[in-house]
Protein backbone atom coordinates (compact mmCIF):
# COMPACT_ATOMS: atom_id res chain seq x y z
CA UNK A 1 0.00 0.00 0.00
CA UNK A 2 1.34 3.42 -0.97
CA UNK A 3 0.78 6.62 0.97
CA UNK A 4 1.74 10.27 0.97
CA UNK A 5 2.63 11.42 4.50
CA UNK A 6 2.54 15.05 5.58
CA UNK A 7 5.75 15.86 7.47
CA UNK A 8 6.13 18.78 9.91
CA UNK A 9 9.49 19.32 11.62
CA UNK A 10 10.60 15.81 10.65
CA UNK A 11 7.51 14.12 12.13
CA UNK A 12 4.73 12.47 10.12
CA UNK A 13 1.53 14.21 11.24
CA UNK A 14 -0.94 12.78 8.72
CA UNK A 15 -0.95 9.93 6.26
CA UNK A 16 -2.99 9.82 3.04
CA UNK A 17 -3.42 6.30 1.64
CA UNK A 18 -3.43 5.86 -2.14
CA UNK A 19 -6.37 3.49 -2.56
CA UNK A 20 -7.34 4.10 -6.17
CA UNK A 21 -5.81 5.06 -9.48
CA UNK A 22 -5.56 8.78 -8.67
CA UNK A 23 -5.25 11.11 -5.67
CA UNK A 24 -5.66 14.87 -6.20
CA UNK A 25 -3.85 17.53 -4.16
CA UNK A 26 -4.80 21.18 -3.88
CA UNK A 27 -6.43 24.09 -2.08
CA UNK A 28 -9.97 23.35 -3.32
CA UNK A 29 -11.93 21.29 -0.75
CA UNK A 30 -12.89 18.76 -3.45
CA UNK A 31 -9.32 17.41 -3.60
CA UNK A 32 -8.40 14.13 -1.92
CA UNK A 33 -5.63 15.99 -0.08
CA UNK A 34 -6.99 19.43 0.80
CA UNK A 35 -4.28 21.95 1.77
CA UNK A 36 -5.41 25.30 3.18
CA UNK A 37 -2.44 27.36 1.99
CA UNK A 38 -2.56 30.37 -0.33
CA UNK A 39 0.65 29.16 -2.01
CA UNK A 40 -1.10 25.95 -3.14
CA UNK A 41 -3.10 26.07 -6.38
CA UNK A 42 -6.73 24.97 -6.29
CA UNK A 43 -5.82 21.86 -8.33
CA UNK A 44 -2.09 21.69 -7.71
CA UNK A 45 -0.96 18.12 -8.42
CA UNK A 46 -2.08 14.51 -8.52
CA UNK A 47 -0.70 11.08 -7.78
CA UNK A 48 -1.41 8.51 -10.47
CA UNK A 49 -1.00 4.74 -10.28
CA UNK A 50 -0.04 2.99 -13.52
CA UNK A 51 0.82 -0.64 -14.29
CA UNK A 52 4.57 -1.16 -14.57
CA UNK A 53 5.89 -1.34 -18.11
CA UNK A 54 8.58 -3.77 -17.01
CA UNK A 55 7.28 -5.88 -14.11
CA UNK A 56 4.04 -7.79 -14.53
CA UNK A 57 1.60 -7.22 -11.68
CA UNK A 58 3.52 -4.23 -10.27
CA UNK A 59 2.22 -0.66 -10.05
CA UNK A 60 4.29 2.49 -10.49
CA UNK A 61 3.29 5.76 -8.83
CA UNK A 62 3.76 9.12 -10.53
CA UNK A 63 3.21 12.67 -9.37
CA UNK A 64 2.05 15.20 -11.94
CA UNK A 65 2.04 18.95 -11.50
CA UNK A 66 -1.22 20.41 -12.81
CA UNK A 67 0.24 23.71 -14.06
CA UNK A 68 0.47 25.05 -10.50
CA UNK A 69 1.83 28.50 -9.78
CA UNK A 70 4.43 27.54 -7.16
CA UNK A 71 5.41 24.13 -8.47
CA UNK A 72 5.73 20.55 -7.34
CA UNK A 73 9.14 19.29 -6.21
CA UNK A 74 10.53 15.78 -5.79
CA UNK A 75 13.74 15.47 -3.78
CA UNK A 76 14.33 19.20 -4.23
CA UNK A 77 13.92 19.30 -8.02
CA UNK A 78 10.93 20.92 -9.69
CA UNK A 79 8.99 18.43 -11.80
CA UNK A 80 6.03 18.21 -14.12
CA UNK A 81 5.75 14.42 -14.19
CA UNK A 82 7.92 12.20 -12.01
CA UNK A 83 7.87 8.56 -10.99
CA UNK A 84 8.00 8.19 -7.21
CA UNK A 85 10.08 5.72 -5.21
CA UNK A 86 9.84 4.77 -1.56
CA UNK A 87 11.09 7.58 0.74
CA UNK A 88 11.00 10.30 -1.94
CA UNK A 89 10.40 13.77 -0.53
CA UNK A 90 7.60 15.71 -2.21
CA UNK A 91 7.03 19.44 -1.72
CA UNK A 92 3.79 21.14 -2.68
CA UNK A 93 4.45 24.89 -2.33
CA UNK A 94 5.76 24.98 1.30
CA UNK A 95 4.19 21.68 2.42
CA UNK A 96 6.52 18.71 2.87
CA UNK A 97 5.43 15.13 2.21
CA UNK A 98 7.16 11.77 2.17
CA UNK A 99 6.12 9.08 -0.31
CA UNK A 100 5.86 5.71 1.41
CA UNK A 101 5.54 2.54 -0.63
CA UNK A 102 5.16 -0.40 1.75
CA UNK A 103 4.99 -2.79 -1.20
CA UNK A 104 8.48 -1.82 -2.35
CA UNK A 105 10.00 -5.17 -3.08
CA UNK A 106 13.59 -4.31 -2.30
CA UNK A 107 14.73 -4.47 -5.90
CA UNK A 108 17.53 -2.08 -6.71
CA UNK A 109 16.48 0.99 -8.67
CA UNK A 110 17.17 0.59 -12.36
CA UNK A 111 18.00 3.32 -14.80
CA UNK A 112 16.42 3.14 -18.23
CA UNK A 113 18.81 4.42 -20.87
CA UNK A 114 17.09 5.54 -24.05
CA UNK A 115 18.95 5.38 -27.33
CA UNK A 116 19.27 8.63 -29.24
CA UNK A 117 19.34 8.87 -32.99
Amino acid sequence: MAALALVVDGVIVRRFEVNGQELTIGRHPGNDIHIEDAAVSSRHARLVARPSRYLSGQVEMYIEDLASTNGTFVNGARCRHQQLSNDDEVRIAWNQFKFIDESANGLERTAVILETS
